[in-house]
């Protein structure tokens, strides 16, 4: 990296010497450095902080410093502004129409369309270029200036609007746990960023009772950040009859291999969570852009999505079928996203060494009688629960009776050291009397209340927490049969 420094001094002083310009040797130095990994992803990462953060703003700064709003006249400011809408409906419509002759859909048509009029800092640089070998005046040069803010500003949004390809799978009919059929395969996507999430993450589909009768399909997405101006997403399909290709995801996929053959013959989304764990219990964040894709995943999944927050390990590394009992809990309070918990949590169940216990927290008091209505799916799915359960005494139901959030708190503290995996809902209503306190604490809106008073550095233990939400889709589908 030193050397590269060097390198680039160099060349620009031997560009000067030699009576060229002084950037022309860094440039063709960054033409020829490779913009992925190794070299051009290291490069990002050391530079990217003060290069956008620092040099950046100071370079538009300089450039809004030799605009002079005040000197530009009228005739001027209109002229400018027609040739540069002349010139964006031109670019407009040569790249809509070609789009619809090739047969692009209509919404890609628009955003590339649109794409085309976007100006940022290499026009900047043209018209200070301009300027100063005085083709243009300093009027025009304000003038194109201020052109080129409000044309990007305001295809900007627009970009974004038509660029959205979630859009089209926000609304449509997802899945869920609690609604596939009994003893069909359960199909997974699993998302790893890096090697620590692989054991929690062999654990949990381990324990959701993979066999021929109840099969479940394992889809695993290794995520890579791919850094650089030309970094384009891939999605590189790997067999498990090949050689591994990729030294990142090497151990990851050779761990799965390993699960495969535990499990032969053996379908959520489960992601995991931004932040690591300490032994002490506290925090660490890591790369912002993860904490972005998760919660892209939990507001655009056209399915459930359960957040894996590993706290560390438990007992020993050894993978959990290997031990004499897996204590798994149940925290339920109401909701959709509690039904579908407890549905994972059921199968889970039928798995002989797990022993599940699920905890319904009430409110000890009297309810308002519009709030029972509401309770009707919950105290069917418990009842269906209670009823599966008689005769197992792998299974154990039990419940809390609290007046306030404090109540609640005090009872998510007794399960410290207790349970290696605790499963809760993501969503609740934030007026509950039971999360009186807890919803204005709630420092990460990815977890949900409960899920953060487990994830926080308070809740002593290393318990593997999994936040689970379902599918807005068959929530809307609940509510209208409620009222009808």
């Amino acid at each position: 990296m030193v050397m590269l420094f060097l390198a680039v001094i160099i060349s620009g002083l031997f560009g000067h010497i030699v009576g060229l310009h002084f950037s022309l040797g860094p440039l063709l130095i960054g033409l020829v450095i490779p913009s992925g990994p190794p070299l051009g992803s290291a490069l990002i990462e050391k530079l990217d902080v003060i290069t956008h953060w620092v040099l950046m703003p100071l370079y538009f700064v300089k450039f809004g410093l030799t605009v002079d709003i005040f000197a530009i006249g009228i005739q001027t400011f209109s002229t400018v502004q027609f040739i540069t809408l002349i010139a964006a409906v031109g670019k407009f419509l040569g790249a809509f129409l070609c789009c619809l002759f090739f047969q692009m859909q209509l919404n890609d048509a628009i955003c590339l369309g649109f794409v085309m009029n976007f100006q940022g800092i290499l026009e900047l640089g043209l018209f200070k270029f301009a300027k100063d070998q005085r083709i243009l005046s300093d009027e025009a040069f304000s003038a194109m200036c201020i052109s080129l803010l409000i044309i990007t500003g305001a295809i900007t949004p627009i970009v974004r609007y038509f660029g959205d390809s979630s859009r089209s799978y926000k609304f449509c009919h997802g899945k869920t746990v609690m609604h596939s059929r009994p003893n069909s395969e359960l199909k997974i996507l699993v998302c790893i960023h890096d090697e620590e999430h692989v054991p929690s993450t062999i654990n949990l589909l381990g324990a959701l009772n993979p066999s021929k009768q109840s099969p479940i399909g394992v889809y695993m997405l290794h995520q890579i950040e791919l850094t650089g101006s030309n970094a384009t997403p891939l999605l590189i399909p790997h067999k498990l009859t090949k050689k591994l290709s990729s030294r990142d995801s090497g151990h990851v996929i050779n761990a799965f291999r390993n699960f495969a053959k535990d499990f032969e013959g053996t379908s959520l989304i489960v992601i995991p969570y931004y932040k690591r764990y300490h032994v002490n219990g506290e925090t660490q964040s890591t790369r912002k852009a993860l904490k972005i894709a998760n919660q892209n995943v939990l507001d655009k999944a056209p399915c459930s999505v359960a957040i894996l927050v590993d706290r560390g390990p438990f007992k020993s590394p050894r993978a959990f079928w290997t031990w004499s009992s897996y204590e798994v809990a149940v925290i339920f309070l109401g909701g959709a996203d509690d039904r579908e918990a407890l549905a994972l949590g059921v199968r889970m169940a039928e798995l002989q060494y797990i022993n599940l216990t699920l905890i319904r927290i009430l409110y000890d008091g009297e309810c308002p009688a519009a709030l029972t209505d509401g309770n009707i799916l919950d105290n069917e799915v418990i009842h269906d629960f209670r009823a599966n359960i008689s005769g197992n005494h792998r299974a154990m139901y039990k419940e809390e009776l609290v007046t306030e959030g404090p109540g609640t708190a005090a009872v998510l503290r007794s399960l410290e050291n207790q349970y290696e995996l605790v499963v809760v809902g993501r969503r609740y209503d934030r007026i509950s009397r039971i999360l009186s306190g807890l919803a204005e604490w709630n420092e990460n809106e990815e977890l949900g209340v409960i899920g953060d008073v487990l994830a926080s550095s308070d809740f002593l233990g290393n318990t593997t927490i999994l936040v689970v939400q379902q599918h807005t889709d068959h929530m809307l589908n609940e509510i209208e049969s409620i009222l009808s």
